[in-house]
């Protein structure tokens, strides 16, 4: 077995022993998929995205969570302080930028959650794995970020 696929095992068996509570801030067109997914692997997935009580349920999650694929002003909020108040805790930021560089508002958002936050990983498919960046006039070539870092073992 790859080395890879053995630390994939490894972190699966964290996840079932530990349990831990995946805060999400995602997109209405994954939710549902993103729950059964984190079930299935023996997390707690909670989505909420209420900016009065991100900060608060971020302090319970072991991980958390931003997927931009449905934008609004109030959910970009929400995502800031829970991705602040995960990073002064140490917890885990995972960053799915869909559609960056196709709009001012997803690229400007995913800069700005990189920014000002400690995301520990991006996720992006490899084609589409650049700098953050509106250069592309392709409406189909969207998620444009770079990981910022190598993916950590799960806690």
């Amino acid at each position: 077995m790859s080395d890879l696929a053995v630390k994939c095992a490894e972190n699966l068996e964290k996840i079932r022993t530990n349990k831990p509570l995946i805060h999400n801030i995602t997109n209405f067109v994954v939710m549902n998929y993103t729950a059964n997914i984190l079930l299935a692997a023996g997390a707690s997935p909670v989505m909420a995205h209420a900016e009065n009580e991100v900060e608060e349920m971020v302090g319970f999650a072991g991980s958390l969570v931003l997927n931009i694929g449905t934008l609004t002003d109030t959910w970009v909020d929400a995502m800031l302080k829970a991705g602040r108040k995960a990073s002064k805790l140490g917890t885990p930021i995972v960053l799915d930028p869909v559609g960056s560089g196709a709009t001012r508002l997803r690229t400007d958002s995913a800069k700005k959650i990189i920014a000002e936050t400690n995301v520990t990983i991006v996720r992006a498919t490899r084609p589409k794995s650049s700098p953050c960046t509106t250069k592309s006039q392709n409406p189909r070539e969207l998620t444009r970020c770079t990981p910022l870092t190598k993916p950590k073992e799960a806690r």
